[in-house]
């Protein structure tokens, strides 16, 4: 009787003291106990290109312009971990063309190479790979990336391949203009009346306004670049700018273009906007009356 009372007692004091508390954190490969805070030296890997980061199935869109085999992007891979970084394979697969990679700081075989820690003085810390492109037809490329290497999470977790793709295409400018045309109504002798009109870029690359042309009957102007602009009539006249006036795609430029008229009757005007756009044009049509004394 008494023994049954004193084993509980004995099991207690003799138990393993790995099983008094279980594991409860990955940490470095390896779960630990506790709940204490978790700090790796791991190899992370960073790849840039065009201006942004890429991370897991991401899109860069680039600009093909012409035929033939040309460098699409540049890519620079980092290690921007504690660790040391081995890259072991870089694969491309296309649809749409073809492609392929090129290392040019190394002469034949570039992978496997190791990057070291970006915090130690020796190098290399990154690798460059270019990325040529051939284009079938006007239809864009779409190029997959995959690349395999050792990088960790910052728990020491593998971080597994990393993949995004590339959409190589002919990117273009789209000029519009919002609204096509602009009825001032009658406008007394020397006052002024001023709508805006907005130039669009519905294109995928940016717009660049060169120049604007004023046809038509005297009393139509703008303001551009700080200063005013009037047509001169009868023939067409234009106002070149000094630098070409950039906008982006998916956004616009408000312009005020005015009716001030010189004398009473009907005017009618147009004005263009002179873009790189290659297959679109962009005018408004403009019209009003001048009245020697208010309606």
């Amino acid at each position: 009787m008494r023994s049954s009372i004193l084993w509980p007692v004995l099991a207690a004091l003799t138990m393993p003291a790995a099983c008094a508390e279980e594991p409860t954190t990955y940490c470095c490969g390896e779960w630990v106990a506790g709940d204490g805070f978790c700090v790796c030296q791991v190899p992370t890997l960073t790849v840039s290109a065009g201006g942004k980061t890429l991370g897991p199935l991401s899109t860069l869109t680039v600009n093909l312009d012409g035929d033939g085999e040309q460098l699409a992007t540049t890519f620079v891979l980092s290690n921007t971990g504690d660790a040391p970084l081995r890259v072991d394979t870089m694969t491309v697969a296309t649809t749409g063309g073809t492609a392929r990679l090129a290392f040019p700081q190394h002469e034949g075989v570039a992978l496997p190479r190791t990057l070291e820690a970006e915090h130690t003085s020796e190098a290399p810390k990154t690798l460059v790979a270019e990325l040529w492109v051939d284009r079938v037809g006007d239809e864009p490329v779409v190029v997959s990336v995959e690349i395999a290497s050792n990088a960790k999470t910052e728990n020491g977790t593998a971080a597994g391949d990393l993949r995004f793709e590339v959409v190589a295409t002919n990117l273009t400018p789209n000029a519009a203009v919002a609204p096509s045309e602009h009825v001032y109504g009658a406008v007394t002798l020397g006052d002024r009346a001023t709508r805006t009109v907005h130039l669009l870029n519905t294109g995928d690359d940016d717009l660049r306004l060169m120049a604007l042309e004023l046809e038509g009957d005297a009393g139509f102007g703008t303001f551009l670049e700080g200063s005013e602009w009037w047509g001169t009539p009868p023939g067409p006249s234009t106002y070149g700018l000094d630098k070409p006036l950039l906008i982006a795609p998916g956004t616009s430029r408000p312009i005020p273009v005015w009716f001030a008229p010189e004398a009473a009757g009907a005017a009618e005007g147009t004005l263009r906007f002179i873009t790189d756009a290659p297959h679109s044009e962009a005018e408004v049509a403009l019209q009003g009356e001048g009245v020697a004394t208010s309606p």
